[in-house]
């Protein structure tokens, strides 16, 4: 999941939020230097052409889903939430959101499958995407001048020879890893478990939709895949888990998506970077990784001005917008229709990307953010730290993960 380099940082927070007129509109954003940005300039331009006056606070990623729960708790929630459709997500909470309007809704087959599914039940919509959330996926992010420091073209034929190469650009000083050549412990270790999961050929619910089935050949696959690059390939270390790893020296690539580009670009403005394909795993079913979260629009159904909210969403979801919001970002807009728009097509962010779109899976759309992905990650940690065995460990997990899917609204 991205926690972003300013999670700590803690700005407008609020501690409760009282009913706004419909000339001010109360509008939470995650705390980062490129989504401020982008919500402050749109706040701008609404106010000048309609008057409505856009009060923003943000909230930093650590925070969001404990404030968030709160608010709906305290009946303080703002008008507008820019928030994670997997800790909001549809009536699977009460009914705590608004259903999106016919108006805007008649727009969501446009975007992303991927992108919808966490904000749509039932065939109803509780929130409008603004982005395709790539977590990790199949390609590597790795640092130019490392690569070319040590000689290696990142190009692979297969996995073998991509882990040679990493372990070339491992280093090591009084037999400790002092630079990993891929920052796996440091990184998503959820989305990564995801990734090589699917591309074994796994499915992670069952046929039925009903249960999640991880305990199984392609769960094994996926740790086992993680365990040998962390203890027989020796290409990582659990010491080594600097957040901006590949900019500061401590890792040569990570698994990551667009949005961590435009993350380290605000700390590292000169950072060198590129993108490499990552040879599927042996046996590999294909090129497939989840689609596990995504930032989304949503009214709060007992919000003081829902009818002045949604049609500022409205307004945000004009395409220039949201190709302005991208910019921004980092992240590659939803709007599937854009994907061929030149501003998105030549971008070398997300250019590589866009042929693989198609291999994403929606995943995770199930209940709460911080509970699965505790989960999922403990089960990866307790693995790759030999504190479980691999069938111990997707065992406690599936079972975890069932309970929490038994608790939930069929």
């Amino acid at each position: 999941m991205k926690n972003l380099l300013t999670c700590v940082a803690s700005v407008g927070l609020i501690a409760g939020v009282s009913a706004a007129s419909a000339q001010e509109l109360s509008v939470w954003v995650q705390t980062d230097p490129n989504y401020e940005a982008a919500a402050k300039q749109e706040a701008a331009d609404y106010e000048k052409a309609t008057g409505v006056h856009i009060k923003l606070s943000f909230v930093p990623w650590a925070q969001y889903g404990a404030k968030i729960t709160a608010a709906f708790k305290a009946g303080s929630q703002p008008d507008l939430i820019e928030g994670v459709a997997s800790w909001l997500y549809a009536p699977k909470t009460g009914g705590q959101l608004s259903e999106v309007p016919a108006d805007i809704a008649s727009q969501m087959p446009g975007i992303d499958k991927a992108s919808l599914a966490p904000v749509e039940w039932k065939g109803k919509y509780y929130g409008v995407p603004l982005n395709v959330n790539i977590d990790v996926g199949p390609f590597s992010l790795y640092n130019v001048d490392t690569f070319q420091a040590a000689g290696i073209t990142p190009k692979w034929s297969n996995w073998a020879a991509y882990v040679a190469d990493l372990q070339k650009l491992t280093t090591t000083s009084n037999g400790k890893i002092t630079r990993s050549g891929i920052e796996m412990m440091g990184g998503d270790r959820m989305n990564q478990f995801l990734y090589y999961f699917l591309q074994a050929g796994g499915t992670f619910y069952s046929a039925d939709g009903k249960s999640i089935q991880i305990n199984n050949k392609y769960g094994e696959a996926a740790l086992q895949t993680m365990y040998d690059l962390l203890n027989t390939a020796h290409v990582d270390s659990p010491d080594l888990t600097d957040w901006v790893g590949i900019a500061s020296g401590t890792a040569a690539s990570i698994n990551y998506g667009p949005w961590y580009i435009a993350t380290l670009k605000a700390s590292f403005p000169n950072f060198k970077w590129g993108w490499a394909p990552i040879p599927l795993i042996p046996n590999a079913a294909g090129p497939y990784f989840a689609g596990t979260n995504v930032w989304a629009w949503m009214v709060p159904a007992e919000g003081p001005n829902k009818t002045a909210a949604w049609k500022y969403v409205s307004w945000l979801n004009d395409n220039a917008r949201r190709l302005a919001w991208s910019e921004k970002t980092g992240e590659i807009p939803a709007v599937e229709a854009l994907w061929t728009d030149s501003a998105v097509a030549s971008d070398p962010r997300w250019a590589p990307w866009l042929p693989v779109l198609k291999y994403q899976v929606p995943l995770l759309y199930i209940g709460p953010q911080d509970t699965y992905q505790t989960d999922l990650t403990n089960m990866v940690t307790s693995v790759l730290l030999k504190q479980a065995t691999i069938p111990a460990a997707l065992k406690t997990a599936e079972d975890q993960l069932n309970q929490m899917l038994a608790g939930l609204p069929n």
